[in-house]
């Protein structure tokens, strides 16, 4: 205040008009006397002037220290690694931290590669969960990794600079890759067109088939975004809890379903049966059979049929197929001498020689036959022998490699490359149990040209025992192997134009003209070879 009759306790006139005479502090207490003149605080022009420049330097000292650590934690956190939390904030919202999201099964080019990283495993193989996320926490941790795909059978991830939504593989357990970066938007998009590609196979069950003859089997239906949706209009006969359908005189009474199939004199297949003999037992047969159990005492109900094979869509547009990388092998008698014609060592000779046949394949071996039987329908009863055959084949593994397995005889004349396109317009889903009928003759699948994927000959080579007992072991291989084939549960596709075989038009049609076929059967000597 200045001045004046009613002036603050403290003011001294003589002074000077802006001195005080009280500390500044007294007079900001409002409980001290002093500082109250007629219910107001009593200020002098000084005062107020020196408070004022103390709030401005205090005010600005206090932005300026703020500004300063605003630009040391930047600094801050551009020095530290770009650790990051798979979390990912819901309903879409961007996370300002590096994330990685992993295609479980998925084994993709990668683009740049950036590093190769060896895991420290005392097993033999790291399965695809772990591996898979210790991979992911080394690429989040790289500031210049956007990619990485975890191998497991090597203990592997692979690094990259650069996305790729081109897949080699899918197996699950096997592979994992992971995507990695701060945008989740473009995560979640690029790991939703990789899943389109993965192929949806039809679940493999032991004994979970239905039993309506006149409709079939469920078909996969796959929509229009690829995925795919079973039919399971048809009733089921097997129990869903049981391991295995029955194999010849097996007990079907839990199971309620047999394996085995057989054909008849026109080469048509007859099912086996599920025949109750009391309340304890079942047993499957084949319908010959079962007619006569009656006679012998048993109930005679039939309580279950067999499982009726399953044939295999082609993937849709888009999606995986499998490899057509071929693994072929012969067999040969090298040391038996021609039944007619040349031998078969003259015949393998030949095409050896110049390259040609199995030779052209990407994997390829000449296996040592072993002595089978001369049946009177002019073949071999050769069953046994070709067990031998594929134990080797599945003994030495060569056959993992490649997406398909082809057995081919030594006196067929057959076109790799061909094949390579006959599987490329069959599009099966890649990792599918799946083996080709190959002519429309008697139960379409002759010898002379067996193909079946990788997978399918894990399935067969795990499942032949179950196959062996299966009863008599007199005939050809061919069909031996397509009813085990059928029985253990593995799919079929249909390419009646992959084997010309002139047992199958009675020998009449000798040319190999028509260049739509992979293989041409029988040549018995070289010269017509």
């Amino acid at each position: 205040r200045s001045n004046g009759p009613m002036a603050a306790p403290g003011y001294a006139p003589n002074a000077g008009q802006d001195e005080i005479v009280e500390e500044e502090v007294g007079l900001l207490n409002n409980n001290d006397p002093r500082s109250l003149c007629q219910g107001k605080i009593g200020w002098s022009r000084r005062g107020m002037f020196r408070l004022g420049w103390q709030i401005l330097l205090v005010t600005s000292a206090v932005v300026l220290l703020a500004i300063t650590s605003k630009k040391l934690i930047g600094v801050a956190r551009l020095a530290a690694p770009q650790l990051a939390t798979i979390a990912v904030e819901a309903k879409g919202k961007k996370d300002r931290k590096k994330i990685c999201w992993s295609v479980k099964g998925a084994h993709m080019k990668g683009e740049d590669l950036l590093i190769k990283v060896v895991l420290n495993s005392s097993s033999g193989l790291i399965h695809e969960k772990v591996g898979g996320r210790k991979c992911a926490k080394i690429c989040r941790e790289s500031d210049r990794c956007m990619q990485v795909t975890f191998i497991g059978w090597q203990k592997t991830c692979l690094l990259y600079k650069r996305w790729s939504e081109d897949p080699i593989e899918f197996r699950d357990g096997m592979y994992q890759t992971s995507y990695c970066n701060k945008d989740v938007d473009a995560i979640n998009a690029t790991v939703k067109r990789v899943y389109k590609k993965k192929p949806w196979l039809p679940v493999w069950y032991s004994c979970t088939w239905p039993t309506d003859y006149k409709n079939g089997p469920n078909k996969t239906i796959y929509s229009k975004d690829g995925h795919p949706r079973i039919d399971k209009t048809a009733p089921q006969l097997c129990n869903q809890k049981s391991k295995d359908c029955g194999w010849y005189q097996a007990d079907c009474s839990f199971t309620k379903c047999c394996a085995k199939r057989d054909f008849d004199k026109d080469f048509t297949w007859v099912g086996h049966q599920c025949v109750k003999k009391n309340e304890y037992l079942a047993a499957c047969m084949s319908p010959s059979d079962a007619a006569k159990m009656k006679s012998q005492g048993w109930d005679g109900t039939i309580i279950g049929g067999y499982r009726l094979p399953r044939k295999l869509d082609p993937a849709p547009p888009g999606v995986l197929v499998q490899p057509t990388s071929l693994y072929c092998f012969t067999v040969v008698m090298w040391h038996m001498a021609a039944v007619k014609g040349d031998s078969e060592a003259a015949l393998a000779s030949n095409w050896r020689n110049q390259g040609r046949g199995i030779m052209q394949c990407d994997g390829h071996k000449i296996y040592e036959g072993v002595n089978a039987k001369l049946e009177a329908w002019g073949s071999f009863s050769n069953i046994d022998a070709f067990l031998v055959i594929w134990e080797r084949v599945g003994r030495e593994k060569e056959y993992l490699k490649y997406g398909w397995t082809v057995k081919v005889d030594a006196d067929a004349v057959f076109f790799p490359q061909r094949l390579k396109q006959h599987l490329g317009n069959l599009r099966t889903p890649q990792g599918a149990r799946v083996y080709l009928k190959n002519v429309p003759f008697k139960f379409q699948f002759l010898g002379a040209l067996e193909i079946m994927t990788r997978e399918a000959l894990q399935v067969f080579l795990t499942h032949k025992p179950e196959c062996n007992g299966g009863g008599d072991h007199s005939g050809g291989e061919d069909w031996f192997t397509a009813s085990c084939l059928d029985g253990i549960g593995v799919d079929h596709q249909e390419d009646f134009k992959l084997l010309h075989d002139m047992y199958a038009n009675g020998g009449g049609d000798k040319t190999c003209t028509d260049q739509s076929y992979v293989a041409y059967h029988y040549y018995k000597t070289v010269e017509g070879w």
